[in-house]
């Protein structure tokens, strides 16, 4: 939820129609259309069961037996509602201590005596003015109110805490720490103070004049002016790999990580030995590289390197000649930024604070997709909607994007029909992007129009050249269409780029089973690190032989398969032995497929243990009952299109997922604090009589 996005339904508590009058009137003035005023809580949860509310503006109201810390612990504890918004509204003094912990459950913001126009119009405005200071961070706006708080009532170790937190949230944020060196102050920590603002001066020399004023401030606290930079963790990030040939520029390099606390930074002077440490070594928090290196050009370098990191760790390039025009290349490369050579200090330092911020706390369109990229990889469900959810709700992604993410969820959850007709809106909505017409690409490969699918990526090749995984995807779509002699030109052509690639062992083996040599398929699988694609291929392939009446073709690659995969492979054995009993079930020829399925129950499969009982069950029953094979509609290979296509469902499916994270809902998760009394206990744990009716609408508003 977006507080600048004039089209939330806002609602407003209070016992008196006149102020709730007074401040919807400011409201409605501001822009706000949808706007209810109500005369008590119980209203607000009516309006609640049925649809969302994105603002809630409110007295506590204590001494009612509803009261709004059952609301902010149902918004906490229901991802559903974590678009949902608080402000408190205070006409007497309460304890300062229930106000810290309704920060602590999420509230956004509080304020005093709203009990005239004039009040009314001061605190919105300075509540919008914040906003627009934060670009509606809403983490950031909360904190502003709530230091407020904590300084006013002297709570200043609690207000350490909750800065060195917010700061570690938000890396990067000047600002945040000038808050931080003030909290130092307050605790009469000047060393520390003083020691943050020699960091800080590092990276926004502009903050000068605020720290000079902090100081003097905070004088009797200060005995020695400011010193040199300090060496020590600025920014939680302890490791880097940095590739950079000249000796000159990767010193220099050195020392400008180190003024930023990182302390182990192992750097090569070429690409060869950098592959080669980080296959073995603990991933790096951070790749600098320069993009002119000798033994391996920059575009393989990053392919190999995303190979063996994933796509979840940030990666910068170097460069003089990249420009703003070479970015798509870099982005689908797997490039989080660029910074340009010759190496400015404060420029250099901005940007690694920028790309270790984006690490922690996502925003920008194109290091969300990498990191749900990563989740995909990782099959991390809980990672995966969270960044979704953020990437649909950002105002920075456009229709067309949102629309290609909703087609890569749909590819992820193997629908393909669905995956293909996104990408044809996202098509029709905007230019023919690179990542279009990869999804394109891969999606009509796996609804087997080879052919069509060879022009998607044929035409993503032309805009973005030397992409090793996209030849090796040319090639497997001229394996399929027979076409031997320009399948060997496009897998020689991969190897020149880099031999060692994931990407073309996987074809490779794809090549062998399909030629029915199944001892060159298992050398080549001993060197792969995941086997999905080739179970994928196997299920997709052998499924297409089965359906078009060439039965022995389609069973034979499963076999194949089978004798190929590493004997301590028991997952990918049980699943291919599964999915050929599926097969053979279907053909009728029950005994066979008994045997597949015992064998598949004897590897012991977690991860599809319930699917083999079932089926062999089944199995069973009609070898005893002599009669044809029953399978229920999610009876399908692993691997192949799953029966749902509504891309709607499968949001709603993978919000089920979501949890509500540090910085996701104002200060929950950043500040914490027990309940001061046991009667806020009491009114915090009170049941709470609600029941949502409809499912509340997803994702929220869309931005103006």
């Amino acid at each position: 939820m977006k507080l600048l996005n004039r089209k939330i339904k806002i609602v407003t508590v209070h016992a008196s129609g006149s102020i709730r009058q007074l401040i919807n009137s400011e409201l409605r003035v501001l822009g706000y259309l949808d706007v209810v005023g109500v005369p008590d809580l119980q209203s607000v949860i009516a309006i609640l069961e049925t649809e969302m509310i994105h603002w809630l503006i409110t007295p506590v109201l204590m001494e009612e037996r509803l009261n709004v810390f059952q609301i902010l612990k149902l918004i906490t504890e229901d991802p559903s509602m974590m678009d949902m918004r608080v402000s408190f509204v205070l006409d007497q003094p309460i304890d300062n201590h229930m106000i810290s912990k309704a920060f602590d459950m999420g509230l956004m913001s509080l304020h005093k005596g709203m009990l005239t126009k004039t009040v009314v119009e001061a605190e919105l405005k300075e509540l919008f003015d914040i906003c627009q200071a934060h670009a509606d961070e809403q983490s950031l706006v909360a904190a502003t109110y709530l230091r407020r708080h904590l300084i006013e009532f002297r709570r200043y170790e609690e207000l350490l805490r909750f800065e060195k937190a917010l700061f570690q949230l938000h890396t990067g944020h000047a600002r945040l720490l000038k808050h931080l060196a003030e909290a130092h102050l307050l605790n009469q920590q000047a060393d520390a103070a003083k020691q943050l603002a020699a960091r800080t001066l590092l990276i926004a020399p502009e903050l000068q004049p605020e720290f000079t004023e902090l100081f003097q401030r905070y004088e009797s606290l200060i005995e020695d002016s400011l010193g040199p930079a300090p060496q020590g963790d600025m920014l939680g990030v302890k490791s880097c790999m940095l590739v950079e040939p000249d000796a000159a520029a990767r010193q220099k390099i050195e020392l400008l990580l180190k003024q930023l606390g990182i302390a182990q930074i192992r750097s090569f002077t070429d690409a060869e030995p950098a592959l080669a440490w980080i296959k073995t070594a603990p991933k790096p928090e951070l790749v600098i590289f320069a993009w002119q290196l000798k033994s391996v050009p920059g575009p393989v370098f990053v392919q190999r390197l995303r190979e063996i990191i994933g796509q979840g760790l940030p990666v910068t390039v170097m460069s003089k000649e990249l420009t703003e025009r070479d970015m798509p290349v870099l982005r689908e490369l797997g490039v989080t930024d660029r910074i340009k050579k010759p190496i400015e200090d404060q420029k250099f330092l901005k940007e690694v604070i920028w790309v270790i911020h984006q690490d922690r706390t996502p925003s920008e369109p194109l290091v969300l997709q990498q990191k749900i990229r990563q989740a995909m990889a990782e099959q991390d469900f809980q990672r995966l909607a969270a960044y979704t959810k953020r990437y649909m709700d950002s105002t920075k992604t456009s229709e067309t994007e949102k629309t290609l993410m909703q087609a890569e969820l749909a590819y992820f959850r193997n629908n393909f029909t669905s995956a293909k007709s996104l990408a044809l809106q996202a098509l029709k909505k905007g230019p023919p992007s690179v990542e279009i017409l990869n999804l394109l690409g891969k999606s009509l490969m796996k609804l087997r129009d080879f052919e069509m699918a060879l022009r998607c990526l044929e035409n993503a090749e032309v805009v973005s050249p030397n992409n090793v995984r996209r030849i090796c995807q040319m090639a497997e779509a001229q394996l399929e269409r027979g076409e031997e002699k320009a399948y060997g030109e496009l897998i020689e052509q991969a190897m020149d780029l880099d031999p060692d690639s994931q990407a073309v062992a996987e074809v490779e083996t794809k090549s062998a089973l399909v030629h029915g040599d199944s001892k060159k398929a298992k050398s080549l699988m001993q060197s792969l690190q995941s086997l999905i694609n080739i179970v994928s291929f196997t299920n997709n392939r052998a499924i297409s032989l089965i359906r078009n009446d060439r039965f022995e073709d389609g069973t034979s690659l499963y076999n194949e398969a089978i004798q190929a995969v590493p004997d301590a492979n028991v997952e990918v054995q049980a699943v291919l032995h599964y999915n050929l009993g599926l097969a053979l079930g279907r053909m009728n020829r029950l005994a066979e497929a008994r045997h597949h399925l015992d064998l598949a129950a004897d590897l012991h499969s977690e991860k599809i243990h319930s699917k083999v009982v079932s089926l062999r069950k089944r199995v069973l029953k009609a070898i005893d009952e002599q009669t044809p094979l029953e399978l229920h509609a999610k009876s399908i290979a692993p691997g192949t299109e799953a029966v749902s296509s509504d891309p709607a469902r499968d949001y709603d499916e993978l919000m089920m997922a979501l949890t509500i994270n540090a910085g996701d809902l104002a200060c929950h998760k950043i500040y914490f604090e027990a309940p001061h009394s046991a009667a806020l206990k009491e009114m915090i744990e009170r049941p709470l009589r609600f029941k949502k009716r409809t499912t509340l609408a997803r994702p929220p508003v869309k931005a103006s």
